[in-house]
């Protein structure tokens, strides 16, 4: 790496590595939970939804963590089924968040408990996947169609090649970074 690289990343890090920038970033939510089986969850999550205005979409996440909290975390929500009266209890007509309704919510969680039921982890699922994959992928790549594969019926996560695929691709990043480090 040249010391003019060096020292832009550095400089960026200054800017962007603060806890005021993370404040009102969706990153944040990677440092919601501390056991990596929430953390793949909250990200994944917080990555589909994360569009629009962040003084709109930080509190919808924000709002469902705290719920899952109740439960001991997102992972054990999801797992246990108890999203699935909470979306019971919200869905009176109105959208979850922008186009998004609770029904969406309830088949997007739904979506992932299957995958926590067969694979127990949602980073054991897209692994799984991924080693029955063509080689020649990355395992970014590799990871982005397991995740298409695993939502094909879920109208929260994005597929194909349309500019709103970046979602799934900015969590893959997210995860293959978080999975480096674990």
């Amino acid at each position: 790496m040249t010391e003019k690289t060096a020292g832009l990343l550095k400089n960026l890090a200054q800017k962007y590595e603060v806890s005021s920038f993370t404040e009102s970033d969706p990153s944040r939510f990677l440092s919601w939970y501390s056991d990596v089986k929430d953390v793949e969850i909250a990200s994944f999550v917080a990555a589909m939804l994360s569009f629009g205005s962040r003084k709109q979409f930080i509190p919808k996440i924000e709002m469902l963590l705290r719920q899952a909290d109740f439960s001991g975390g997102i992972y054990t929500w999801i797992k246990t089924g108890k999203f699935e009266s909470f979306c019971a209890e919200n869905d009176d007509g109105e959208k979850f968040y922008r186009f998004y309704s609770w029904k969406d919510m309830y088949v997007f969680f739904s979506a992932i408990k299957q995958l926590l039921e067969e694979y127990d982890s949602f980073g054991l699922y897209v692994r799984s996947f991924s080693e029955k994959l063509d080689g020649k992928l990355n395992s970014c790549q590799k990871s982005v169609l397991a995740i298409s594969n695993a939502f094909e019926n879920c109208s929260i996560v994005p597929k194909g090649k349309n500019s709103a695929n970046k979602r799934v691709q900015t969590n893959e990043v997210l995860y293959c970074n978080t999975e480096k480090n674990h």
